[in-house]
């Protein structure tokens, strides 16, 4: 589902959606775009994603959320050669690097390096390529 908003209770935005060539995408993603979603090239979505760089601004208590105006955008990129596991969600401001790989059911709130694996709600990086060493390391995560 693509769900791109050009005006919204009271406020004009500018959507832009890209997604690279060679990425294939999984049934039942939802790009929810009021401002910049860009997906790179090669990327494998999973079914059920949701990417989301806004939300409802809750800004008036007694307005139910729904029809409050969008918080202002913040971009999200996903770099190329990335996998994303089913049931992911990447949110607001979030950069994906290029090579990474997010696992399944990950909520995915700050941005991710290059070639790493990503785990968990909220999602943390548990494994990085190391150019140096050839080989991949756990972290702390």
């Amino acid at each position: 589902m693509f769900s791109v908003v050009e005006h919204y209770n009271g406020r004009d935005h500018q959507p832009h959606l890209r997604i690279g060539s060679g990425t294939n995408i999984g049934g039942g993603i939802w790009f929810s775009c009021v401002g910049s979603i860009d997906i790179g090239e090669n990327n494998l979505l999973g079914h059920n994603i949701l990417i989301a760089h806004s939300y409802h601004a809750d800004e008036d208590p007694d307005t139910p959320i729904i029809r409050q105006p969008m918080a202002p955008p913040e971009p999200v990129t996903v770099g190329p050669g990335c996998i994303l596991g089913p049931h992911v969600a990447i949110l607001a401001g979030v950069t994906i690097g290029a090579n990474s790989f997010i696992a399944a059911n990950a909520v995915v709130t700050n941005s991710v390096p290059p070639n790493a694996v990503v785990v968990g709600n909220p999602a943390r990086v548990i494994r990085r390529y190391d150019r140096d060493r050839g080989a991949w390391v756990r972290t702390d995560g």
